[in-house]
């Protein structure tokens, strides 16, 4: 009985090398393929050269608006989310050449809860009184700011955005920023 045991963990040890051989073997080949031939370079150029066709937009994203003088960012959906019970992103910023004046919520039934304001960062929650949906394009947040007289290109990027529904489910969001 020993001897059948033996011989099987004999078998099994040369599959699996045969096995790890063979993986090392693909591996080199497709190295040189992908590599070193015209096909592999134009297959690699084109990875790297492609670009996203038309205009796409994040889940929720920022947009700028000049406003009879003051500077105006408003977070937008670009597409509709329903059932949300809240909201919470974070906004990154050059507190150095960047100062936020004044945040004002734009949906009604809702309460903005500022978590952490940093240098640099800033954490808001966006909690719903009830279940709402937020239609495609909808105004959620107007921000009010100030930029310093600086020359340079400036950026506020909105990151780390969920939505929590009405059951508890947590989803996150993809974002975009802004410059200006």
């Amino acid at each position: 009985m020993e001897d059948i045991i033996q011989k099987y963990k004999k078998e099994q040890k040369k599959k699996n090398i045969a096995i790890v051989v063979t993986s090392l073997a693909l591996a080199i080949g497709l190295n040189f393929v992908l590599v070193n031939t015209n096909s592999g370079k134009y297959i690699t150029s084109s990875v790297i050269n492609s670009q996203i066709s038309g205009e796409k937009q994040a889940d929720l994203y920022l947009q700028s608006v000049k406003n009879s003088g003051n500077n105006v960012i408003r977070l937008k959906a670009s597409s509709e989310i329903s059932q949300a019970k809240s909201l919470s992103f974070s906004l990154a910023y050059n507190k150095e050449n960047v100062k936020i004046k004044e945040k004002m919520l734009r949906i009604d039934g809702a309460e903005m809860i500022n978590v952490i304001e940093n240098e640099w960062f800033n954490t808001l929650i966006i909690n719903f009184q009830n279940p709402t949906n937020i239609k495609t394009g909808e105004e959620i947040l107007s921000i009010i700011f100030e930029k310093n007289q600086s020359e340079e290109l400036e950026s506020i990027n909105l990151v780390n955005a969920n939505i929590t529904d009405n059951e508890g489910a947590i989803f996150s969001l993809s974002t975009s920023g802004v410059e200006f």
